[in-house]
């Protein structure tokens, strides 16, 4: 997979990390960070797959915590799977 660096994503990351490091600064409560440092993560995460083409971009469902939910969608997969392997 190649990826590209956008100067403008890299800059608001930056960005985002200094606001998060103030808030850390302000709130030391370790729970606070990691969810502050885990949203700053998914945020990238989800710019990030933007950027790819089409046929590797993750759907916003996949981004969620749902874990149930997130089986359920992969099971439903595999049964789609199935039945195109079938038909070929």
């Amino acid at each position: 997979m190649n990826i590209s660096i956008d100067g403008a994503a890299v800059k608001n990351l930056a960005s985002k990390f200094l606001a998060v490091t103030k808030i850390m600064m302000k709130h030391r409560d370790s729970l606070c960070v990691l969810l502050l440092l885990y949203a700053c993560q998914l945020q990238a995460m989800m710019a990030e797959n933007e950027s790819v083409a089409e046929i590797e971009r993750l759907s916003r469902h996949e981004f969620d915590l749902d874990v149930e939910q997130q089986k359920q969608l992969q099971a439903q997969c595999e049964v789609e799977v199935q039945k195109v392997a079938v038909v070929m």
